[in-house]
């Protein structure tokens, strides 16, 4: 009896590997290619799915065409800022190739580089665009670097 039970054990282990593999597999797959975004601070979301990034920050909307390789990233700075500083916060965007870096003004309105390079100011509810031939649009208007 005790060698029927302990090859039984044996099998039932061997399953449940198997089905812990196939399980992972199965969640790699399904989630090949996709990504639901990171929750970023200053309340909004940046996403980099099939070479196309998407970002809301301090309600300013962006879209990367063409990211190239890499994923989303952010880092934000805040906090303490000195008394006579004409800027808030600062974040820094990162679709893939293309870093966009921000900095909200304490006068409104929100500052935008993009690959180092200065784009003026946006405001709430704008959309800025980044095609594929890196030139910017803001709501549809072409912006050239300043």
């Amino acid at each position: 009896m005790a060698i029927v039970s302990s090859c039984g054990d044996a099998v039932a282990r061997m399953v449940t590997n198997w089905m812990m593999v196939l399980g992972i597999a199965l969640v790699m797959t399904a989630s090949c290619g996709k990504s639901a975004g990171v929750a970023i601070a200053p309340g909004g979301r940046i996403n980099v799915t099939n070479n196309r990034g998407t970002a809301t920050v301090w309600e300013v909307e962006f879209e990367v065409l063409e990211t190239g390789p890499g994923g989303a990233s952010f880092d934000a700075v805040g906090g303490h800022r000195p008394v006579d500083s004409t800027v808030d916060e600062t974040c820094q965007l990162g679709f893939g190739e293309v870093v966009v870096d921000l900095a909200k003004l304490v006068a409104g309105g929100v500052t935008l580089t993009i690959a180092g390079k200065s784009y003026g100011v946006v405001v709430a509810e704008d959309k800025v665009r980044i095609a594929a031939d890196r030139t910017v649009a803001v709501n549809g208007t072409p912006r050239p670097p300043e």
